[in-house]
């Protein structure tokens, strides 16, 4: 369809400007992998597949992983051995805590199961025609779920064929992304079931890899059970929508200043269902996993709704580091009473409170501050505020918010804040958003990307 092919050209030069004009720390310590194939000279080339080449890779970008962090492997060299390789030497590479993002746009093949448990065995398709089955993609994610603090994974593929096909209109410019190849027999199971159902088996097992190993897991597919994914001559659809997303204030839905799996969910969706693609983005795993904040330029902020901003950095945190607030009292006299709280964590590590003022205009650092720099604690309870500083309701009467963070690995909350009074500050905005939620996952420190949070508690400040 030609209002695909348009399209796609307005997106691309969309974001590449919001990418182009991106500002803020870059996260070292995060990886990408990215895997395309075309099948160029087969029955089953796939147009486009260059153009998802170059879009995952600014999605990368924008998800904070520098150039040098970025391996692409492409067509010949995924062929079987080269696949079913690729996710077991990222695990290799990265260090212990790190984020990856692993991107796959290529064909999918859905085949008999072979055993009483499952009708039928998903796979993607490497360059010599072979499988490389879901098992083995489930054991090669969990394994590198063992190091990696959080893993999200786009897949531009899908494993469907027979009826799924019908989705395509004929004469349409969309092509669809299941393999039709003569690889295994399709054979119809003792039910009368014949393989050839979309059935993301894939993504289910993820979410099993996420569930045994409490990793911050995110799968975002490109269609539903029984849809197609398309590729285009100007790239795959549903890449093109994520990467229209991943860098678009617009889809920070929440105001929040991150996108989250849901909220690139909804985005992608919006733009397919403009496209006229007939595919449903599908999520499994944490749908509130931070991705990355919107792309903005130098002086460029976009207001935000600042309690949400301490959610995200709280829904990625490793749920293995378990961290408590309880506040004494959570209503508060203005002019009169005083925080009370203890914190509790599992874990030993660097303590730092962020607290958003009553007015909602201010990000601060209340531990660790100019009077009580001491911030490694030991695992147990612990009382706050301590003895050589205090803090009084100074409202105005309003609601304000308390996260406590938890690090093996030190952070520096206040590198891009006020340190001029007694606590650092920041104004509430999208900038300084992105600043929190990147220092939080440990970009600036290798190998520090896992933290606990608490959390997000409501303080109520009255007159």
């Amino acid at each position: 369809m030609n209002i695909l092919r348009d399209k796609s050209k307005l997106l691309c030069s969309a974001v590449v400007c919001a990418l182009t004009a991106a500002t803020g720390p870059v996260a070292a310590a995060n990886h990408a992998l990215l895997l395309t194939l075309d099948y160029a000279g087969t029955r089953n080339e796939l147009p486009g597949i260059a153009f998802d080449g170059r879009y995952a890779r600014e999605i990368a970008q924008a998800m904070g992983v520098p150039d040098r962090n970025i391996v692409h492997l492409k067509n010949r060299d995924l062929d079987f051995r080269g696949l079913s390789g690729a996710v077991r030497g990222l695990a290799e590479r990265i260090a212990e805590g790190d984020k990856v993002f692993v991107y796959y746009s290529g064909h999918g093949y859905q085949s008999e199961a072979g055993d009483a448990g499952n009708r039928c065995s998903e796979s993607l398709v490497a360059a010599d025609n072979r499988l490389y089955f879901d098992a083995k993609l489930e054991s090669d994610l969990e394994y590198l779920a063992g190091k990696a603090s959080q893993v999200v994974m786009l897949n531009d593929s899908c494993y469907s064929g027979g009826t799924a096909a019908k989705s395509i209109d004929a004469g349409d410019e969309r092509v669809p992304k299941f393999f039709s190849g003569e690889v295994t027999p399709a054979r119809a199971n003792a039910s009368g079931y014949r393989c050839g159902h979309a059935v993301n088996k894939v993504a289910r097992n993820l979410e099993i890899v996420g569930a045994k190993k409490a990793t911050q897991i995110l799968y975002v597919g490109a269609s539903a059970d029984n849809e197609v994914a398309a590729a285009t001559r100007k790239g795959s659809a549903a890449t093109i929508a994520w990467h229209y997303c991943i860098g678009r204030s617009l889809a920070d839905s929440n105001r929040s200043g991150g996108i989250d799996g849901e909220e690139l969910r909804q985005c992608a969706q919006s733009v397919l269902n403009e496209l006229g693609a007939r595919q449903t983005i599908t999520l499994v795993g944490n749908a509130a996993l931070p991705i990355i904040s919107p792309a903005t330029s130098a002086g460029d902020t976009v207001a935000i709704d600042a309690s949400r901003a301490l959610g995200d950095i709280r829904a990625g945190a490793d749920p293995n580091i378990g961290v408590r607030l309880d506040l004494a009292s959570s209503a508060l006299k203005v002019g009169r009473d005083q925080l009370d709280f203890t914190i509790s964590s599992e874990h030993p590590g660097y303590l730092y409170i962020l607290h958003v003022g009553s007015d909602g205009k201010t990000f601060n650092l209340l531990f660790p501050n100019r009077y009580d720099r001491e911030n490694r604690i030991e695992a147990g309870q612990h009382r706050f505020p301590r003895a050589s500083w205090r803090v009084r309701a100074g409202g105005p009467a309003g609601d304000s918010y308390l996260l406590a963070v938890v690090a093996p690995v030190a952070r520096n909350f206040d590198k891009f804040m006020d340190t001029s009074g007694v606590f650092a500050s920041a104004p509430t905005d999208s900038k300084q958003a992105r600043n929190l939620l990147v220092e939080a996952t440990g970009a600036s420190n290798a190998g520090g990307g896992r933290y606990g949070a608490s959390q997000v508690i409501h303080v109520r400040e009255e007159n």
